[in-house]
């Protein structure tokens, strides 16, 4: 199942991405993907496997946050990398 969401999440984020081929820009989005899938797949069941999904989401969704902190101070002056980075504020909850 990971490895199809890897893969899932590869394909979307280059459709994301456009022709963006920085590294740190894709691990960015793969991560903000990941993050997104996961927290539509946490239901507030207490069981073993949301805690599994809790713990990814959780993972993910803090290196993107980190990325995106970083990114948007490297390339202030890229707007098509500004644009990208921002397409993902809404799902990851920022206000900024």
């Amino acid at each position: 199942m990971k490895n199809l969401l890897t893969i899932l999440v590869m394909l979307s984020s280059n459709l994301y991405a456009g022709n963006l081929s920085n590294k740190d820009v894709k691990s960015f989005m793969d991560n903000a993907e990941i993050c997104e899938h996961l927290l539509g797949e946490v239901s507030g069941d207490g069981d073993a496997r949301q805690m599994d999904v809790i713990k990814d989401a959780n993972k993910h969704c803090e290196r993107a946050d980190k990325l995106r902190r970083q990114l948007l101070v490297k390339y202030k002056n890229d707007h098509k990398i500004i644009k990208a980075i921002r397409q993902f504020d809404e799902v990851l909850d920022y206000k900024d």
